[in-house]
């Protein structure tokens, strides 16, 4: 039997997403922590519930939607917090693609050979964490306060649902700089990082 997905329901989903963080100057603003990324957070969790997954947000606030057991699993997804003004399919349709393939294999009843995942990781593209001016944060950020005095750790604790502050350097390659291949590193600011993984 052939799986084919629900493509109606995929764009409807990615047009919800889209339309949270909807930006007057253009393209979507839904960065890290920001009130639109806590909206789009709960608009997640209903729809990963409702396609039958169990839902787990994990200390540094990455999402994960699981279908099946215990054990390795496979995992597909990306992010759905953005730059200012970027693109409504930039990392949300990986998510939502992600859902709608394992919300398919839940509603045909598929037998699993490994447990099969959802996840929306916090600050894939590290630096898009929201304070108030320009939008990014620094290393040196991450004490200063946020939105009408919350701090970093306030907005991540309401993200999670947890206490865990803990954080990584990103260390991102750019293999094109100045128009020719480079393996220059460079860190591009600070993303998510905890102990805790999907295997929970």
């Amino acid at each position: 039997m052939q799986l084919k997905i629900n493509i109606e329901r995929l764009k409807r989903n990615i047009e919800e997403l889209g339309g949270i963080g909807r930006d007057p100057r253009g393209g979507v603003s839904r960065p890290s922590f920001s009130n639109a990324d806590l909206e789009a957070r709960a608009w997640l969790k209903k729809k990963i519930e409702a396609a039958g997954l169990a839902y787990r947000v994990d200390g540094a606030g990455n999402i994960f939607g699981r279908l099946g057991g215990d054990g390795p699993l496979v995992m597909a997804g990306s992010h759905i917090d953005t730059v200012l003004n970027g693109g409504r399919f930039d990392g949300a349709a990986g998510v939502l693609a992600a859902l709608e393939a394992v919300q398919r294999i839940c509603e045909e009843g598929y037998r699993l050979a490994k447990p099969l995942a959802v996840a929306a990781f916090t600050d894939d593209l590290a630096g898009a964490v929201w304070i108030p001016g320009d939008g990014k944060a620094n290393p040196t950020d991450l004490t200063q306060s946020l939105a009408k005095g919350a701090r970093m750790g306030d907005r991540l604790r309401h993200a999670a649902g947890r206490g865990s502050e803990k954080y990584r350097l990103h260390d991102r390659r750019h293999p094109l700089r100045a128009g020719r291949r480079s393996s220059t590193r460079g860190f591009s600011g600070v993303a998510h990082r905890t102990g805790a993984d999907a295997r929970r």
